[in-house]
């Protein structure tokens, strides 16, 4: 029998499984957390002499409400049992689980006060066999035995005194055929250790405290075999020692649970009918409801419970700021809303500065009081600055320029004007500065150059002066091409005027720059010369005075430099005289020539005797030889040898040939010459006669 129950001393109180939760704070749940967790109870009546519970278990916590983010999921793991028998002594009374309990029990161990342990302690008034016994148990569908054991320790007083031999310990057993058969589940032995089954030797003995000599709690799982609807389980002490009127080797036992698995079907309000684990995404605050059916028919529903799932919208910024900007610009983004944020940019704030080289999109996590966390985006649309597209000129020096320029809406050039051309008339090369704008008021700035090309620096030659009748070269430099007044295209010109003339050349050089020059050239008045002759003919050897006119400077053929020259041809000649005069420090001439014509005015004669040795001892002709050319007298013996020659009309023959004097006779002669005046020939051939 059970003695009078003491106060609750046990570890898991069966009022545990009808605490209400704390409905007044719900749970919040953010993405950073693995799961949202949840857990309920549904109590409701299986069958005889059992209770069910089930819990929606997460990390093992148990809001009624959870909070979470949208978006996000819940991930609800069922778990429950059945409980067939319970337990915990606490009552004073065994109640009706028991089919048998070993008289002799009490409710609190004499050796344990300061725990003020209640329980089912085998103590000294206890003999053996010491069991307790189940009743019949529908365990068809599996599930787990548990309970806390305690032995006492050898040598402790009676009543607490603990088993020390081998077969003293207590045998954990089930039988399925109504108590005939006991099959060991595990066997406590004295040693702490656990064994299949009683091994029933004495030794080894055991005197120090053990594992089992502390309250502890075990767990077992009903074995498949024991897996019926009619099956015991007991736990059996087979042998203890009996000393001085009292029972030693005492033992107890307390929270003592059988339960079972769910034998009924589960009904989820997402339509899931298992009992494994349901994953939830609300897209709005949603209650959930599980069902637990029983196998009655109709189905009934045994117990239920609900979840409400409170869904927050995700935190979405607003943004203000400039978000198009020219490049180079900076911008300032602000974020509106009562959140924290956590920019790409790495900034913390609600605001960031921005310069971006180009169009970029700056993420940002916001999030609000409860943890949810919103992602959002803003991108600054940067505009390249415009390229100006300027076309510059390049002009002669007085010319006008024209600079031209694209690539914007708007100009505005530095010298004040406005627009796409700018008409200029720079001295020099200039570079106009102009500030483009485009459509988006992005503005840049560029320079177009007028490059002013001076003027080509005509050379000519100083003005020259020319005599009458002459040619000059007009040479012009300072450019590639030469366009003459009188249509000359070279770069030298080449003139013969009349009279003074001015000429004037347009030169051009690469850039096609041109200017003009002029050259005058002087003409000298004419030079006539002229020559008055004494006499127009003269005879051989006669002299003719020649005068030359028509200038202060002469110059005669043969070599004479005075007005007038005396002349003495042997034959008709011409003479020339250069006559000069200056003009601008110019030297002009004119020639004039005269011819004197010179007569033979005398005739040859030839003896035709002579005496060698007489008065007259040379034989030779006689005349004027002044006019004649060539001359030869030859002298030959009638046989015709050449007795005499000579080319000297002064010189004759004395009669002697090879220094003898020939005899007298009848001698040959031959004269022959040619007048110097027409170059006419004359040859005479006569005889002559040498008188002794």
């Amino acid at each position: 029998m059970i003695s009078a129950i003491g106060s609750d001393c046990n570890h898991w109180r069966m009022d545990h499984l009808e605490t209400k939760k704390d409905n007044n704070k719900p749970t919040r749940v953010n993405k950073k957390l693995k799961y949202l967790i949840f857990v309920f109870f549904l109590m409701a009546t299986i069958q005889v002499r059992s209770q069910c519970w089930i819990s929606l278990m997460v990390d093992s916590l148990s809001p009624d409400t959870v909070e979470i983010c949208r978006g996000d999921s819940v991930k609800i793991a069922l778990a429950g049992e059945c409980l067939i028998v319970y337990n915990d002594f606490n009552s004073g009374a065994l109640g009706d689980d028991w089919e048998y309990v070993t008289p002799g029990t009490v409710s609190s161990p004499p050796c344990d006060p300061n725990e003020d342990h209640v329980c089912l302690w085998f103590g000294e008034e206890t003999a053996v066999p010491r069991i307790i016994e189940t009743k019949w148990l529908d365990l068809t569908p599996g599930g787990y035995l548990s309970f806390d054991l305690l032995f006492g320790v050898q040598g402790d007083p009676p009543g607490c005194e603990g088993p020390d031999e081998m077969l003293e310990g207590v045998s954990l057993q089930y039988s399925v055929d109504n108590g005939i058969t006991w099959i060991d589940m595990t066997y406590f032995c004295p040693n702490g250790t656990f064994l299949p089954t009683n091994p029933n030797v004495q030794s080894p003995l055991t005197y120090d405290p053990t594992p089992f000599t502390t309250w502890g709690n075990y767990h077992f799982q009903i074995p498949p075999e024991a897996q019926t609807p009619y099956t015991r389980l007991r736990w059996i002490q087979t042998s203890c020692s009996f000393f001085n009127d009292h029972f030693d080797d005492n033992w107890g036992l307390d929270n003592i649970k059988v339960s079972r698995s769910f034998s009924q079907s589960v009904q989820w309000s997402t339509g899931s009918a298992n009992m494994g684990p349901v994953t939830v995404a609300p897209t709005q605050t949603t209650t959930y409801y599980v069902y637990i059916i029983g196998s009655t028919i109709p189905p009934s529903v045994i117990a239920s419970d609900s979840m409400v799932v409170y869904v927050h919208s995700k935190p979405i910024p607003e943004f203000i700021g400039k978000q198009e900007i020219c490049k180079g610009q900076n911008t300032v983004i602000q974020a509106i809303g009562p959140y924290s944020y956590n920019w790409s940019t790495g900034s913390t704030t609600d605001i960031i500065y921005a310069q971006p080289d180009q169009t970029t999109t700056y993420t940002v996590t916001a999030t609000d009081n409860i943890g949810c966390t919103g992602i959002d985006s803003v991108t600054v649309l940067v505009h390249p600055l415009p390229l100006p597209d300027i076309t510059g000129d390049s002009v002669c020096k007085g010319e006008m320029a024209l600079v031209i320029i694209h690539g914007g809406v708007t100009y505005q050039w530095d010298n004040g004007m406005t627009g796409s051309q700018l008409m200029v008339q720079p001295e020099e090369t200039t570079s106009y500065w102009v500030t483009v704008t485009d459509e988006y008021g992005c503005q840049n700035t560029g320079s177009g150059l007028v490059i002013v090309n001076p003027l080509p620096m005509v050379s000519l030659n100083p003005d020259p002066t020319i005599c009458h009748g002459e040619s000059i070269s007009l040479t012009a430099g300072g450019g590639e091409q030469y366009y003459w007044s009188n249509g000359d295209r070279h770069k030298t010109a080449v003139v013969s005027p009349e009279i003074n003339t001015t000429y004037t050349v347009t030169v051009i050089d690469q850039y096609g720059c041109q200017n003009s020059g002029s050259v005058t050239v002087l003409v000298a008045p004419e030079v006539i010369a002229g020559i008055v002759s004494s006499s127009d003919t003269v005879c051989s050897g006669a002299e003719a005075v020649l005068t030359a006119t028509g200038g202060s400077i002469f110059e005669w053929s043969n070599g004479s430099s005075t007005p007038a020259i005396n002349v003495q041809p042997s034959f008709t000649s011409t003479y020339s005289v250069t006559v000069s005069e200056t003009f601008e420090n110019v030297q002009c001439s004119g020639i004039q020539e005269y011819t004197v014509i010179v007569t033979e005015c005398s005739t040859v004669f030839i003896p035709n005797a002579f005496t060698p040795k007489g008065y007259n001892p040379n034989f030779k002709p006689i005349g004027d030889f002044m006019g004649i050319n060539n001359y030869v007298f030859q002298i030959f013996d009638r046989w015709g040898k050449l007795l005499f020659e000579t080319t000297n009309p002064e010189e004759g023959w004395d009669g002697t040939s090879h220094g003898q004097y020939m005899q007298g006779g009848v001698y040959a002669y031959r004269l022959s010459y040619s007048k110097a005046i027409d170059g006419a020939k004359v040859e005479k051939i006569g005889t002559l006669t040498i008188v002794e």
